[in-house]
């Protein structure tokens, strides 16, 4: 379906590169660019001229990723070649008035005769990582289909500027939007990977306020004072403690991550994520990276006979944890026993389905499934 490239050089030479690799008129580019080492718009110009007849979706990055290690100042492109049903498509405004561009998702998905049940195709989306639009345009897809869409995605970085990232579609440059491609196949898998496990410190939010992401109280204590009293801390040490210790958001059996952001001079807690009132959250504690990772390596080989490819989008978090730790090598070595051809990015937060997380791994598989 796709196959990876990883790539160094300037605007001009990036097509050249590809076009070495016989990369000719391909269905659809996928990209994630350095924001350092490009020019996004002239790059996005430089593709358009390069491939005319080529879907392109692009963002900027925190780092990219693929069999050759995490790395900065490159691109990975995803080359798609063979789609028999697929579609892109883009939400201007994501952050203010997603709701307005509904009609172009249903397009999207009548365009690529997607199932609404959510049991046929699979959508990736690639959103601006510093608007906090991530929830809203989730809401917007969702609402157009039955069951919530076999969606990944990821929100674009800006190695660490934390000021303006960038998406783009077909050669038009973003920097308030999400991105789509719609891609009709059934041979994928999609998984969540967390390097956190449950601590039984369980607390309910209740008082919060979701648009801004802020979280005054959890069982009606101030959000510090409870935090840092479950951790077995003084407040004064929870703004170091607490990346470390990220919460999870409890829905049915299963754990979505939600990283704070920042204490606040009230004691509240801005977070990079939605917590919703009167859920119920738990205080996680760190696991062995590469034993959660050989655990998710044993799933994926019980659940497909071959893979072919695999799109990983790791938030930025755990790349500089890896990093601190010296396994970014080990890491990707290990992931790419499952195969070579695998390619991402370091994201400023994850989506699944109908989900915004962080600190976490979104990563899509195809090839052929096991019956």
């Amino acid at each position: 379906m796709f196959k990876v490239y990883q790539l160094k050089g300037n605007e001009q030479s990036i097509i050249k590169k590809l076009k070495d690799e016989s990369v000719i008129n391909p269905d659809l580019i996928i990209f994630f660019a350095s924001s350092k080492a490009f020019d996004f718009n002239l790059l996005n110009k430089e593709l358009s001229k390069g491939f005319p007849t080529t879907q392109l979706l692009g963002c900027t990055t925190s780092g990219e990723l693929s069999y050759t290690g995490f790395t900065n100042n490159s691109l990975v492109a995803l080359v798609f070649n063979g789609i028999k049903n697929f579609s892109t498509t883009v939400i201007p405004n994501v952050s203010k008035t997603p709701i307005l561009h509904y009609d172009k998702i249903e397009k999207a998905i009548t365009e690529s005769e997607m199932s609404r049940t959510g049991e046929k195709g699979f959508i990736i989306q690639l959103i601006t990582g510093h608007n906090a639009g991530e929830e809203k345009a989730l809401s917007v897809v969702e609402s157009r289909f039955q069951n919530p869409p076999n969606l990944i995605g990821g929100s674009a970085g800006d190695d660490l500027a934390f000021e303006t990232t960038y998406v783009s579609r077909n050669g038009k440059v973003y920097d308030d939007a999400a991105v789509f491609a719609f891609i009709n196949d059934n041979n994928f898998k999609i998984y969540k990977e967390n390097i956190f496990e449950d601590s039984n410190n369980i607390m309910q939010v209740t008082k919060v306020d979701v648009e801004k992401r802020v979280v005054y109280e959890f069982d009606g204590i101030a959000a510090t004072k409870r935090y840092a009293d479950l951790l077995g801390i003084k407040e004064s040490e929870l703004e170091k403690k607490m990346f470390l210790n990220p919460l999870g958001r409890i829905i049915g059996n299963d754990l979505f991550i939600s990283s704070p952001k920042a204490i606040n001079n009230d004691g509240s807690i801005s977070f990079y994520s939605r917590i919703y009132n009167k859920i119920h959250v738990s205080i996680l504690k760190a696991a062995n990276p590469l034993t959660i990772l050989d655990k998710s390596k044993v799933q994926i080989n019980q659940d497909f006979k071959k893979i072919d490819g695999m799109i990983c989008i790791n938030c930025i978090l755990r790349t500089l944890q890896f990093k601190e730790e010296k396994i970014t090598n080990t890491y990707t070595q290990s992931l790419g026993e499952l195969t070579k051809n695998f390619g991402g990015f370091t994201s400023y937060g994850e989506q699944i389905a109908n989900l915004h997380l962080n600190q976490t791994l979104a990563l899509l598989v195809t090839g052929t499934l096991k019956k």
